[in-house]
């Protein structure tokens, strides 16, 4: 894996604000080679690897209450305004101060890299942008950060926040004002948010943090990901389960001390989010295999944690250029599916550096292609695979999206998107050209003509409500998702740097800029931007919204009563099922979508425990469904899995991510009944 991050890490890039890592591999900015001709033709078996005899170590036992888990609590985590970071074209007016929990710019989320955990890049609750209205977004506000701001902004809480080389950012998502700056937290990854913390990666030491969003004040931390020298914080953090996960990866490739490549390792390692305490470390492979680090966000559903890797370093093996799945209970290994053997490469080593280098440094998507579930990625060869989640089986794979590839900057340098029709990719063409591919996502057929442009791309892409972002060099390009027309195109003024716009609230925020010396097309201008329609701010305090209809959107995913009611409580049998409430359970009755309604929303929780505590709901504090509150819900915390009283709802299986986020919606807006 070659990037631009290595190469500030080893000192070839003139950065100003401490920039590490391999290429700011935060979903990944890697870099990668290939060859001009197809890839061999068939690739090796997945490899099981049990966890007792695997690669990864034992779980760690989470400490008992009272326990002493890693903690900074001397740091000054909120640093007073900096001229570093000041806004531009609204100045201070139109904040988000006042407004309430209903505001669409309060509830509008993209909560982490990749949008959540199974790393889609796809907001499934945007319905304010769409394709009829995409030409009309303008620029909103600019932002200048210290250093270069790699990575997807994420949005939560009426705020964008953005890590940079030159500290961790809360800007104002209305106004563009700064919030808070923290210079003590840099790095080239993304942030993740949930319930009011965000948490961190940073480069300096791989180290983790638990930042509380409303102040940058440390919650919890450091605690570094892989305890050894060179280690990079490339990986975003990833939050699902009640556990923050990060891959961990080594500088190594280009500044080896001593031998160091010989013994490093890459890995995945989940800490538990309320404290920061263990939950498991992973590890990719066994010695005397090394290498094969996890440079990218990893991917989550309810039961696993799906990790990509890049190539070994001087010792191959069949963990390296390939897909892992580890079990989230305790970090034992599911299986491993290699696409190719024998990837080595290091920089220091002359005959090595002229390997090809075709690894994947891009994050895993996971997807539902009918009855499938399936984990998919592309690597830096320009190859695209899509994997049965349960073994590792490829189900279908495609070659040579782009005509050639690099050391430098791929092939399929980062991953795509996914809307539950198609995978998005964008895929380099060196020296200086790209290309866009929407593949129908059930046999990987074009869904229109691949898109040509005339720059090298370090971004990726996202999609919402069927419109088609694609980051590409210093340019932000609109398209209709379902036939591939331009809507929109824009210059930012700076390279978008292994992040993907991300599209909330009816407003799409870019971060830009970009240090990499090997590649002379980069512009840097430390910039994060938005965009957003004409007078979109306009009785925003008092909750005003256009209707949850718009063209492209999958309305069963919409945030509304309706949708919630047809698509879940009756998709999932809860109406009528004998685990649910169709029998009075806990004093609630669901027969139909009214009498439901009325029983859920503003009504005091109650009933008893049936998991065997008999502890009384009504003794939680909590109402079943408290309108602009989902922390206060019980209903929320019975979907995550997070309850003391009563049991999971609905029984078995969580609810996927995109669901729980359509209810939490609905109950952020008000929990209306429409």
């Amino acid at each position: 894996m070659f990037g631009v991050g290595a190469l500030v890490a080893a000192g070839f890039a003139c950065s100003g604000a401490g920039g590490r890592g391999k290429a700011s591999k935060v979903g990944a900015l890697s870099g990668g080679a290939g060859t001009d001709g197809p890839g061999p033709a068939g690739p090796p078996p997945a490899v099981a690897m049990p966890g007792a005899s695997g690669a990864n170590e034992a779980a760690t036992p989470k400490p008992a209450a009272g326990g002493s888990p890693a903690r900074l609590d001397g740091l000054p985590g909120k640093v007073p305004g900096s001229m570093a970071g000041r806004a531009r074209d609204r100045g201070e007016a139109g904040g988000m101060e006042g407004r309430s929990e209903t505001d669409p710019f309060v509830a509008a989320r993209w909560s982490m890299m990749g949008y959540d955990a199974r790393n889609n890049y796809h907001n499934p609750m945007e319905t304010r942008l769409s394709v009829d209205n995409a030409s009309q977004l303008e620029v909103k506000w600019t932002f200048e950060v210290a250093g270069y701001p790699p990575g997807t902004p994420v949005i939560g809480e009426g705020k964008v926040f953005v890590l940079a080389t030159g500290g961790l950012y809360a800007i104002d998502f209305v106004s563009g004002a700064e919030v808070w700056h923290n210079a003590m937290l840099a790095g080239t990854s993304s942030v993740a948010y949930l319930d009011g913390a965000l948490y961190v990666h940073t480069g300096a030491g791989a180290e983790v943090y638990k930042v509380n969003a409303a102040d940058g004040q440390v919650i919890w931390g450091p605690v570094r990901s892989y305890e050894r020298t060179g280690a990079d914080g490339t990986s975003s953090p990833i939050v699902a389960n009640g556990k923050v996960y990060v891959g961990h990866s080594t500088s190594l490739e280009v500044i080896d001390s001593g031998g160091a490549q010989a013994e490093a390792r890459g890995g995945v390692r989940a800490l538990f989010t309320d404290d920061g305490s263990d939950a498991w470390h992973y590890f990719t492979t066994n010695l005397p295999e090394n290498g094969a680090m996890v440079w990218s966000s990893v991917a989550a559903d309810e039961h696993a944690v799906y990790a990509t890797t890049g190539n070994n370093y001087t010792v191959g093996g069949p963990n390296s250029d390939a897909i892992h799945s580890v079990a989230d209970v305790d970090g034992s290994r599911l299986w491993a599916s290699q696409v190719r053997a024998d990837d080595l490469w290091v920089a220091t080593d002359f005959a090595l550096i002229r390997n090809p280098d075709t690894d994947f440094g891009a994050n895993p998507i996971l997807a539902s292609l009918g009855d499938r579930q399936v984990v998919a990625a592309g690597d830096k060869a320009g190859d695209f695979w899509v994997m049965n989640r349960s073994d590792g089986s490829i189900l279908w794979s495609r070659a040579n999206l782009s005509a050639g590839s690099s050391q430098a900057t791929g092939g399929i340098l980062n991953n795509g998107a996914f809307d539950g029709k198609a995978f998005y990719v964008l895929a380099n063409e060196p020296p200086a050209a790209s290309v866009l591919v929407g593949m129908n996502a059930v046999d990987g057929t074009d869904l229109w003509p691949p898109k040509r442009f005339g720059l090298v791309t370090f971004g990726l892409v996202s999609v919402a409500n069927g419109v088609l972002a694609a980051a590409v060099g210093n340019e932000v390009h609109l398209y209709n998702a379902a036939t591939g027309e331009e809507l929109k195109m824009f210059t930012t003024g700076g390279t978008i740097a292994a992040g993907a716009p991300a599209i909330a609230g009816g407003r799409v925020v870019v971060a830009s800029g970009l240090r990499y010396t090997l590649q002379r097309s980069v512009v840097n201008n430390n910039e994060v931007i938005c965009y957003g329609l004409p007078g979109d701010d306009e009785g925003s305090a008092t909750g005003t919204q256009p209707a949850e209809t718009s063209s492209g959107g999958d309305q069963s995913l919409a945030p509304t009563w309706t949708a919630i009611w047809e698509g879940i409580i009756v998709g999932t049998g809860c109406n009528g099922g004998a685990f649910c409430h169709a029998g009075n359970v806990g004093g609630l009755t669901m027969v139909d979508k009214d009498v439901s309604y009325a029983a859920l929303v503003g009504v005091a929780a109650m009933g008893t425990n049936t998991t065997g505590t008999n502890d009384n709901c009504a003794d939680t504090g909590l109402t079943r469904v408290a309108p602009g509150d989902p922390e206060g819900s019980l209903l929320i915390h019975k979907l995550d899995g997070t309850h003391t009283c009563g049991t999971q709802m609905p029984p078995g299986a969580l609810l996927s991510q995109m669901q729980r986020d359509q209810v939490r919606t609905w109950i952020t807006r008000g929990a209306a009944n429409d």
